[in-house]
C-alpha cells in the first residue's frame, strides 16, 4: 500500500466519520481496486467494499472490513448484481441493487478486457490473485466461452441500470482515459467528492454540504497528488496484456453491440463516452 512506500511515508491512512455513503460502481476487472488506491492515496481515508475481500484487507485496504453506511471510508465498492447468480438478470432484483438514491462513481472499461480481467481473478484463488494472470490455454476452454457470453449481458445490464436509476449525482469514469491521464482524471473525480487535493480537519464538507465530515485530525499535506504521481501503479495493477485476443468475431460483435446501446445512453444523458 501507499502508506508503506518509503518517499511518502509520513503520509498517514485513516478512517473518515460521518461520509455519506457513496458508492463505486463497476463489471469487475474494471479498474476498481486501483482506482480505490489512488482515492486513498490521493486523500487519506480508506475505501470500503460490500463484499470484505480478506486479501485485500492483509494487503492494506482496511477499509474492506467497514459495514455499509458506518460513514466511515470515502467511497463504498460494489458490482452490484452480478455475482448474484440465482437473480442477476430479474429485472426487480437488479432495481434492488442499484442505490438509486446514493450518490455514485461509475466505472466503464472497454469490456472485453474487464472480461479478460474478470476472467482471470476468477480463476485464481491465492493471495495474489488481483496481479496474477492465467495461463493462456484457459482461454481456450468451454468455461471461457460461456462466460463471455454470460459476463457481455452482465456488463450492459450493470450499466444501463445505473444510467437509468440513478436519482442522486452520478460521475462517469473510463478506465481509459484514467489510465492515460490518472492526474487529471483523479483531480476531476475529487472534486465531485468534494475532497480537496490535501485533507484539511478543520474545513471539510461532503459534496452536498449537508454533513460535515471529519477526518480524524489527518495531517494537512498539498503535496499527496505529487506524491502519487511518482507511484501511480500500486500493488493491485494487472499488466494490460492488451495483445491477447482469444474472442471469436461473433463475441467481438456482442461487446461491439453492447458498448453501442451504452455509448448512446451516455450521450442521451450527457456523460463522456467511451474511447472504444
Amino acid at each position: 500500500m501507499f502508506l508503506y512506500i518509503n518517499v511518502c511515508r509520513h503520509m498517514m491512512h485513516l478512517f473518515g466519520r460521518g461520509l455519506e455513503e457513496v458508492w463505486l460502481v463497476s463489471y469487475p476487472g474494471s479498474g476498481n481496486t486501483w482506482l480505490r488506491y489512488l482515492l486513498e492515496a490521493s486523500t487519506g481515508i480508506f475505501t470500503g467494499s460490500r463484499y470484505n475481500e480478506t486479501t485485500l484487507r492483509k494487503k492494506g485496504f482496511l477499509g474492506e472490513g467497514a459495514k455499509e453506511g458506518a460513514g466511515v471510508t470515502l467511497v463504498q465498492k460494489t458490482h452490484g448484481p452480478v455475482f448474484e447468480t440465482e437473480f442477476r438478470h430479474d429485472l426487480y432484483y437488479r432495481h434492488v441493487h442499484t442505490h438509486a438514491h446514493k450518490p455514485t462513481i461509475l466505472l466503464l472499461r472497454n469490456p472485453a478486457r474487464a472480461i479478460i480481467s474478470s476472467f482471470q481473478l476468477l480463476l485464481q484463488q491465492d493471495a495474489n490473485r488481483h496481479t496474477k494472470r492465467a495461463p493462456l490455454h484457459a482461454f481456450n476452454t468451454s468455461l471461457f466461452r460461456d462466460y463471455v457470453n454470460v459476463a457481455t449481458s452482465l456488463w450492459e445490464e450493470l450499466y444501463t441500470d445505473w444510467l437509468l436509476a440513478s436519482e442522486a449525482p452520478l460521475h462517469v469514469l473510463h478506465y481509459e482515459h484514467l489510465r492515460v491521464h490518472p492526474v487529471l482524471i483523479l483531480r476531476r473525480l475529487l472534486r465531485f467528492l468534494s475532497v480537496p487535493e490535501h485533507t484539511n480537519k478543520n474545513n471539510n464538507k461532503n459534496h452536498n454540504n449537508n454533513i460535515d465530515v471529519l477526518f480524524c485530525s489527518v495531517p494537512e499535506h498539498p503535496g499527496r497528488l505529487l506524491c502519487l504521481s511518482s507511484h501511480l501503479q500500486g500493488h493491485f495493477k494487472r499488466g494490460e496484456g492488451t495483445d491477447l485476443d482469444p474472442f471469436t468475431a461473433r463475441e467481438k460483435q456482442g461487446f461491439k453491440l453492447a458498448v453501442d446501446r451504452v455509448t448512446r445512453l451516455l450521450m442521451l444523458l450527457g456523460y463522456p463516452t467511451p474511447p472504444y
